[in-house]
């Protein structure tokens, strides 16, 4: 019997699960299997104070929208980066930065990073990259590759990602979706779907052994 591709998750930043392409998502039937989310934020979104601890990520939620986020996230799964032993000394100590630090909200960081490290895919909002420049002040490295050479070296891949995935962040938004969004979506790519994306988008092949290692990212615009 021929086994099936694994596909890759994704995990939703803090950044662009409250826009209204998020809610969308997480109501597709054919998308919302292969979504993710923080384990540390959704314990979070019952805080009463979730607007100020989300404002680093530039947004700032009513209790409404955090109340209909809330019961959207029910049937995702949740990551947590106890779960997950990293491969490297040096990424076990870019996931400790932000939880030794006053980086806000720590948990919901180290979630994220170990998630990209580990499995692959974030989606993030352009406009906020709080996510991405925390990561590289805790010793990790984003290598952006510009909108042209991402999407070219995505169409490449496509076998190994989602297949929702590029439609719905807007490269081929005109043909099955939706107009274009108004937000810009950066895809953060680590892990296995990075080292197979890499020689598609330009980048020296030792930068393979940083993403290896759980301490480097590519990042571009779909």
């Amino acid at each position: 019997m021929t086994e099936q591709p694994v596909v890759p998750k994704v995990i939703l930043d803090p950044s662009i699960l409250f826009i209204d392409d998020a809610l969308t998502w997480l109501a597709d039937p054919e998308i919302r299997p292969s979504l993710v989310v923080s384990f540390a934020l959704w314990e979070r979104l019952t805080d009463p104070a979730i607007g100020e601890v989300l404002a680093p990520f530039g947004v700032s939620p009513d209790p409404d929208r955090v109340g209909r986020l809330r019961e959207a996230l029910y049937e995702i799964d949740r990551f947590s980066y106890r779960d997950v032993e990293m491969p490297s000394e040096e990424a076990r100590a870019v996931r400790d930065a932000p939880i030794a630090s006053d980086e806000p909200p720590p948990e919901v960081l180290a979630d994220e990073w170990v998630f990209l490290a580990s499995q692959s895919i974030a989606i993030v909002r352009e406009a906020a990259r709080t996510t991405l420049d925390a990561f590289t002040r805790a010793g990790g490295q984003v290598f952006d590759v510009s909108n042209r050479v991402m999407r070219r070296g995505l169409q490449r891949i496509r076998q190994s990602l989602p297949p929702w995935l590029l439609r719905a962040t807007k490269f081929l938004g005109r043909v099955r979706f939706r107009p274009r969004s108004d937000v810009g979506k950066l895809l953060v790519v680590g892990g296995n779907v990075a080292l197979i994306l890499l020689p598609h988008v330009g980048l020296p092949v030792a930068i393979g052994q940083a993403i290896q290692a759980g301490t480097a990212f590519i990042v571009g615009d779909p």
